[in-house]
């Protein structure tokens, strides 16, 4: 086995490097003596006919002769002897201390984790051990040990008790529980990786003298900054919140132990964001379990999770939150290869343990759910945050930026459902800087493609500044013509989070635009299926596809709006084929088990199967728009295009136009942007002209239009 694989100290340092390096530590080299000498490591040291390392017996002490050409195997063993017991007698006469850095350093850390003297002691002979090369390198004359050896060599070397050094680094010691030093109990090895440390920067970090204890953690247990949003950004998940805070309230005042939380969903629903959150809701410091150590190295799965060890004994006394991102690092990780056991799943009995019993509360935070039920169930609560809905995105849109944002831009960045507040932000922060060095790089374009190339990056798609999906800007009940209170009826689905809705009527008249309404009504994403997609040339497809369409739905809590469902309803009475009877049993199926709300539109209600409709709570007609509505309308598009109206002059041609929706009114306007209209004649010889076409009549609405 390698003793250097994954360390940073390469062992093949250049002799002439080597003469440069600083004096060798007095404790190292008491401890390289005792190697060679007590323990036998001079048997690899010294061969027939020279040293093995001519630059560790001139460090050692070896005289000139034999480390040139009069070298003599007994008398290197004689000159070893006496070297050994020269050094032995200066540490008897005046002990050797650490450096003032380390021992300042261990004496902090002493404190903080109420180590004894010979923990102590291993920390700092582990230290040494990997920044000290001489030692290390003599160390390794010793060959590969087992767990019990090593046990051995550190009570010879160290000159303590082997009990002591058995209980310092037994799994109950300080040092294990801490995750500071931990003793490798299978696999002979090298000793430097059989004291494995709980990260490689500790050496560098103890060995200068540090102003907080804390210091000394950093890259590896980092102190949490101030959160950029407050709780009354996440009002989509307020009664789950006010559960969790007042259960970690309960929790700080009592110091319960095994606390642990579990944040799932998607990447940029503000998972991190909202442990910083709740940890200002609490009053205390959050800090975090580094995921990548300071020169942005990935910290393996082992290593992270020592850090963690490490924390929970730092913060037992303390008033802290900890937060473990990237969870799926170490429980559905492939650190023991391909095929193979996760990390945490290896050492299952451990990490339940350590979800039993941790001192400091901890969020757990991750992008997927997929964790194994093992550990799941162990966790005190468990908390999907859901992609915030689009009224709350529009919030911080305008709350940071909406001032110089028309509403068009506002409404194009609110839906897009993976816009983080972060993303934002650093958009709207380079935009903005942009702007102030060229004044002609306008702010909105600007974000618009900054934004889009990060969502593109990300897989998703880019800004539309106009979205076929969403509601239109000036949708408004008044223009629905339906028996219905739709109103009331959204009001009791937002109030249950039920209900199945059947709309019919004529193209045009609201059904698709009201499903999007209900959904941003009640602050839920919808999720459009129309029957083109679902309906499939192979059989059971089509049931697949409804299938996988419910499962979507329940999935992402969204409406489900079924567009144009008439060709996966007809009348299994006029079904001349199996399929056609097994795609509805298969809707109704769906429908019967689905908890949340669907919304069928149809424009030939009659063909609909009966026993399907029944599933329907309602069942509601939309109609062409009453004189009252089309005037309404025809005044709002009049004031958009800046045209006088008259009701008086247009009242008669108004009132033969009985077969007109709202999308009618929508063509007008978009007709406006490449032919203007002179006048409101202009605009109701167009609308004359709409509803003949559709309606396949030559009704003459009185008048003669002018153009």
């Amino acid at each position: 086995m390698n003793k250097y694989v994954n360390q940073p100290f390469a062992n093949d340092v250049q002799q002439g490097e080597m003469e440069n390096f600083t004096e060798i530590h007095p404790l190292a080299k008491l401890w390289a003596f005792r190697f060679l000498v007590e323990l036998g490591g001079a048997k690899e040291f010294i061969s027939d006919n020279c040293f093995n390392n001519q630059w560790i017996a001139k460090q050692l002490g070896f005289s000139e002769p034999l480390l040139n050409d009069q070298f003599n195997e007994q008398a290197a063993y004689q000159e070893l002897k006496q070297l050994h017991q020269n050094i032995e007698q200066q540490h008897l006469n005046q002990p050797f201390q650490f450096s003032e850095e380390l021992q300042f350093n261990l004496k902090l850390l002493q404190q903080l984790l109420d180590l004894n003297d010979v923990e102590s002691l291993i920390l700092g002979f582990v230290i040494l051990l990997n920044s000290e090369q001489l030692l290390d390198d003599i160390a390794d004359t010793l060959g590969e040990l087992t767990a019990s050896k090593t046990l051995r060599a550190l009570a010879i070397v160290l000159d303590v008790p082997y009990e002591e050094i058995r209980q310092a680094l037994s799994t109950q010691g300080r040092l294990h529980r801490s995750g500071l030093v931990s003793l490798q109990q299978y696999y002979r090895n090298y000793l430097r990786i059989k004291l494995s440390l709980v990260s490689n920067q500790l050496v560098d970090k103890l060995l200068v003298k540090a102003n907080d204890v804390m210091d000394l953690f950093t890259g590896t247990i980092n102190k949490s900054d101030r959160a950029e949003l407050t709780i009354q950004d996440y009002p989509h998940l307020q009664k789950d919140l006010n559960l969790l805070l007042a259960y970690l309230k309960q929790v700080k005042n009592t110091k319960q132990k095994g606390v642990n939380i579990f944040l799932y969903g998607s990447s940029g629903t503000g998972k991190t964001q909202l442990c910083k959150v709740l940890a200002a809701e609490l009053a205390v410091q959050l800090f975090e379990i580094s995921y990548e150590d300071a020169d942005g190295d990935a910290i393996s799965a082992t290593g992270r999770l020592c850090a963690y060890r490490a924390a929970q004994c730092i913060f037992d006394s303390q008033s802290a939150l900890l937060m473990f991102d990237e969870v799926e690092d170490v429980f559905n990780d492939t650190e023991n290869g391909m095929g193979m056991k996760s990390t945490a799943q290896s050492r299952k009995a451990w990490v339940n343990r350590i979800l039993e019993q941790n001192q400091t509360p901890t969020i757990w935070v991750s992008n997927s759910d997929q964790l194994d039920p093992a550990f799941i169930r162990r966790f005190d609560m468990v908390l999907e945050i859901k992609v915030p809905p689009k009224k709350q995105r529009m919030n911080f849109i305008v709350k940071q930026c909406g001032h110089e944002l028309d509403p068009m831009y506002q409404e194009a960045f609110s839906n897009i459902e993976q816009l983080s507040p972060a993303i934002l932000n650093r958009s709207y922060k380079v935009a903005k800087m942009a702007k102030m060095h060229n004044d002609d790089l306008a702010l909105p374009n600007s974000m618009t493609k900054l934004i889009s190339n990060t969502l593109k990056a990300q897989g998703f798609r880019a800004v539309k500044l106009q979205d076929s999906n969403a509601l239109p800007q000036f949708y408004d009940l008044s223009y629905i013509n339906t028996p219905s209170n739709l109103k009331d009826i959204a009001t009791g689905i937002q109030r249950h989070g039920f209900g199945r809705l059947c709309l019919y009527g004529a193209s045009g008249t609201g059904k698709t635009a009201f499903a999007r309404w209900l959904a941003e009504f009640i602050d839920q994403p919808l999720l459009i299926k129309r029957g083109s997609d679902l309906i499939s040339p192979w059989v059971g497809q089509t049931e697949q596809n409804l299938a996988q369409a419910f499962a979507e739905a329940e999935e992402q809590q969204a409406v489900l709006l079924l567009d144009e469902v008439d060709s996966l309803l007809q009348d299994r009475r006029q079904a001349s084929k199996s399929w056609e009877i097994s795609q509805v049993n298969e809707f109704l199926v769906q429908m019967e088990s689905f908890n949340g709300i669907v919304v069928a539109t149809t424009n030939r209600f009659e063909e609909l199967d009966q026993a399907a409709l029944r599933r329907f709570d309602f069942k509601m007609h939309f109609d062409f728009l009453t004189y009252a509505q089309r005037f309404a309308l025809l005044e709002n598009v009049c004031q958009q295009l800046n045209l006088e109206i008259d009701e008086t002059q247009i009242k008669t041609q108004l009132q033969g136009l009985n077969r007109l929706c709202a999308g009618d009114f929508a063509v007008i306007v978009r007709q406006a942007c490449f032919q203007p209209f002179k006048n409101v004649n202009a605009v109701l010889q167009h609308l004359h002209e709409e509803m003949a076409v559709k309606y396949k009549t030559s009704q003459s609405i009185g008048f003669t239009a002018s153009n």
